[in-house]
């Protein structure tokens, strides 16, 4: 008979019945009997027959399968313990898997937000902390000009009103003679008029007559443009395909107009002979900126009109073109000598029958509108090719032989320097403005040009038609600083502007000028204009928009006073009906906003203004009365 190791064997076999059993199996069966080793291994064989009982088997296939489907939120042990629970039914335990994701899925995109938010008020922390760090500095960068700034604004607080409205200015002080300005700098006075040999000159003509390949060549041929910055233009002018238009990018370098071949702003340059220092404008020919071309004019004191040697480009521009009007409008806006260069000459053999013809067309127009005799320069030139800009040919006998004058370059040494304006009361006016990043000037920077008086650095002016004082902390002429700019220079200059003033404001038209004698701004003026050659009579209420210097306004012919003698200036009718082409008449013009404008008087240059209507020049003319009180409407 086999021995039993324990009472719960013993009870199990014994005559002993189960209700014993249950009542006292329980303690019994706890007690093991037998050596120390047996009673250990009895033990382990316990547990381990309870641990069989806790976990019941499952197929590792299933499990398997729903790891592949639920494998990205629940591991391998998870989906096991999860179909356990839910007894090997595989469906019930899918349903319960995917509850569980959608939770967890909800939880993922809560903490992700709660971490989104966090960053965004971390980041408005930041840049509000760094706001208020900058604003701190500003507030110590206080320094004494800006003291002096709110002095001279508190000065001109009482007078603010008399300069912004010209009904409120007497119709005297508006048109009032400006005195002399007196310097204490005899020294300086001398070194100008010693250093006065800068002549600004504006290159005008018909759209493709050469103008900018033209200019571009003087400019290489001076030395003014390198051979390896020639050498890029070329393989970008390439690029265009327009190899023959690699001299006119030096001056338009603008993407539009490198593209379409026309120039469109007034490009700007400067170049230096034996005698004479230039600033070179060279103007769009295009009808559609004219606009542009009355700005870069305006800043002129000479020109070079540039005509096609071709007989039928020439006419083709002459008459149905853009060189009458250029020329009407240069003498209109103060330039007095022009050089007349006959381009493309070569394309014609340099035929002296076609120089001649182009002469007999161009000259007595030329005397017509006002030019002198002997203010007129005609030479032939090709700007391709380079013949005549600089030196006269030597082994050219198709030209030589006929032509045995001055080269362009001595046609522009002979010119005259005009007589500037020293002694008249400060006037700069401004053409642009632009950021300054790099460079001699840095920040609020203006492009002007100095019409009376001399502008230093550290000046305190004043800026019309805002009414503030600025500070010019620096000014740049050809590319180098200069301490100041006397009449007729075309500048940089950087400004130290308040800081209440917007910069963006600046704009072409306004003024810088003298505290003591301010530029006044008129909503209405009288004018004495000539009528240029017009299809349609000028009448009352004629809608115009007037050009004065930099200026540009909208506004109409409020009254037709009377057409006068050009020669004497008499009456010869009163309040005449309309205005033929190539009279001359007194008009009054009504603008549309208040504008910056002075007398001929007192101003030679300040003092015109062109009338335009859409695409069409009208008239042009001197200004010769201010304010309204005397204009009967």
């Amino acid at each position: 008979m086999s021995r039993h190791k324990n009472i719960k064997s013993i009870i199990q076999d014994s005559y002993y019945d189960d209700d014993y059993y249950n009542d006292y199996g329980e303690e019994y069966g706890q007690e093991v009997y037998g050596t120390e080793e047996e009673i250990k291994e009895q033990k382990r064989f316990d547990k381990l027959k309870k641990k069989a009982k806790k976990q019941p088997q499952c197929d590792e296939k299933v499990v398997q399968e729903i790891v592949i489907q639920f494998g990205n939120f629940f591991t391998y042990d998870q989906v096991k313990q999860t179909l356990i629970a839910n007894q090997n039914d595989r469906l019930k335990t899918q349903a319960d898997l995917k509850f569980k994701e959608s939770k967890e899925f909800d939880s993922f995109l809560i903490i992700n937000l709660d971490t989104l938010k966090k960053k965004n008020k971390d980041n408005i922390k930041q840049v509000n902390q760094e706001k208020k760090k900058k604003e701190e500095e500003e507030k110590k960068m206080m320094t004494k000009e800006e003291e002096e700034f709110k002095q001279y604004e508190i000065q001109l607080l009482k007078k603010e009103k008399s300069m912004n409205q010209d009904d409120q200015i007497d119709h005297k002080v508006l048109n009032q003679i400006y005195p002399d300005v007196q310097y204490a700098d005899a020294n300086l006075i001398q070194a100008i008029d010693e250093d006065n040999k800068t002549i600004n000159l504006v290159i005008i003509g018909h759209v493709d007559s050469g103008k900018s390949t033209l200019m571009g060549h003087i400019l290489f041929k001076l030395g003014r443009i390198d051979k390896q910055h020639m050498h890029k233009i070329e393989k970008i002018s390439d690029q265009y395909g327009k190899s023959s238009f690699k001299f006119a990018y030096v001056l338009d370098e603008g993407e539009e107009e490198r593209r379409r071949g026309v120039t469109i702003n007034v490009g700007q340059s400067y170049f230096q002979t034996e005698k004479r220092q230039f600033v070179i404008l060279d103007a769009p020919g295009h009808q559609d900126y004219v606009p542009n071309m009355i700005s870069g004019a305006s800043q002129a004191d000479c020109a070079i009109l540039v005509v096609e040697g071709i007989r039928q480009e020439f006419l083709r521009g002459f008459i149905g073109g853009s060189t009458k009007e250029h020329a009407i409008l240069a003498r209109s806006l103060g330039v007095t000598q022009l050089v007349v260069a006959v381009n493309k000459l070569d394309m014609v053999e340099w035929s002296e029958d076609a120089y001649n013809e182009i002469i007999n067309h161009v000259q007595p127009f030329l005397l017509q509108i006002g030019f002198r005799q002997d203010n007129i320069s005609f030479v032939p030139i090709s700007g391709l090719n380079g013949t005549n800009l600089i030196e006269k040919p030597t082994s050219l006998p198709e030209l030589t032989s006929w032509y045995t004058g001055p080269s362009l370059i001595e046609y522009l040494d002979q010119l005259k320097v005009p007589k500037r304006n020293i002694y008249k009361p400060l006037r700069v006016c401004l053409y642009d403005y632009y950021k300054g990043t790099e460079g001699n000037l840095i920040g609020d920077c203006v492009q002007a040009k100095v019409e009376s008086g001399i502008i230093k650095e550290k000046d305190h002016l004043l800026l019309q038609p805002y009414n503030i004082m600025v500070t010019i902390k620096a000014i740049e002429a050809s590319n180098q600083l200069i301490k100041y700019a006397a009449p007729g220079t075309l500048c940089d200059i950087s400004l130290h502007l308040p800081s209440s003033f917007d910069p963006n404001y600046l704009k072409s038209g306004n003024v810088i000028c003298d505290p003591k004698y301010p530029i006044h701004q008129v909503k209405e003026f009288r004018c004495q204009i000539v009528v240029f050659d017009i299809e349609i009579p000028i009448t009352r209420g004629q809608p115009v928009t007037v050009y004065s210097f930099s200026n540009r306004v909208s506004g109409r012919i409020s009254k037709l006073e009377s057409v006068v003698n050009p020669k004497t200036g008499e009456s010869i009718k009163k309040n005449p009906r309309c205005l033929m082409k190539n009279q001359t008449a007194i008009v009054h013009i009504k603008l549309e906003e208040k504008t910056c404008m002075e007398l001929f008087s007192n101003y030679r240059t300040l003092g015109r203004a062109t009338l335009r209507d859409g695409q069409r020049t009208l008239a042009a003319g001197i200004n010769i009365e201010l304010g309204q009180k005397q204009l009967p409407l």
